[in-house]
């Protein structure tokens, strides 16, 4: 969640200081295991060493942080899992992107609204195409606060 920021234009950027890029640029491949996208973990296990920032890449941290906050869990992981070798981590996320594709498992989440359930099912689909994109739900969040 310390890692969240608004942009000027009021777009949420995923952003740690050290690993900050603009969204378009390509930059050298680096990440927080714990949520990272199945596409950039796959790219890690292929030993890729840039990628291209996307905001669907910042879709899915974003995701994956709001599902934290709401659940005190990972969306695809428990915390115990979260501490094996990223690669380990990553094995399992590109596996699950490959094939059974789960949706996040919002029945644990108590109390959550319909709304929060709507945005964090949004920002983690599996095929980032399918993604939204945090500019994209910015506008409505803003109006409700």
């Amino acid at each position: 969640p310390e890692n969240v920021f608004l942009s000027e234009e009021g777009k949420a950027v995923i952003g740690d200081f050290g690993f900050a890029a603009e969204v378009g640029t390509s930059t050298k491949l680096r990440s927080t295991p714990a949520f990272l996208d199945p596409q950039t973990a796959e790219e890690y296990l292929q030993r890729k060493t840039e990628t291209v920032v996307t905001e669907e890449r910042d879709a899915w941290a974003l995701g994956t942080i709001i599902f934290v906050i709401w659940c005190g869990s990972y969306p695809f992981f428990s915390f115990e899992e979260a501490v094996l070798p990223p690669a380990v981590l990553w094995q399992n996320v590109v596996f699950m992107s490959k094939t059974t594709r789960p949706a996040p498992p919002l029945q644990h989440c108590k109390g959550m609204p319909s709304p929060v359930k709507a945005l964090i099912t949004g920002f983690l689909q599996w095929n980032p195409d399918d993604r939204r994109r945090p500019r994209d739900v910015v506008e409505g969040f803003l109006a409700a606060t």
